[in-house]
């Protein structure tokens, strides 16, 4: 999750180099899988790999909605003290 306060050009170029790089660990377990002999083996022999691609697929918007719960709580606890909550 990147920071929305960061400069512009900034957060286009991380968000980027996130788009790029994050497909690579797919592609590469895709690839192997294909290529394997015995898919179904090859399944049970490297469950930690498909786990690994599975999970940020899974947890993605898991993470994204506990952000902005975490925000929303600490705005409302901002509003309550009567003070100002921090941007971001």
């Amino acid at each position: 999750m990147l920071r929305p306060d960061l400069p512009g050009w900034l957060l286009a170029a991380l968000r980027g180099v996130t788009l790029v790089a994050w497909p690579v660990p797919l592609v590469d377990y895709v690839v192997r899988l294909v290529l394997a002999e015995q898919r179904w083996r090859f399944v049970r022999e490297n469950w930690i790999d498909g786990l690994a691609v599975l999970l940020p697929l899974l947890l993605r918007d898991e993470v994204r909605v506990l952000a902005a719960e975490v925000r929303a709580l600490r705005a409302e606890l901002g509003a309550a003290r009567g003070g100002i909550t921090p941007a971001g």
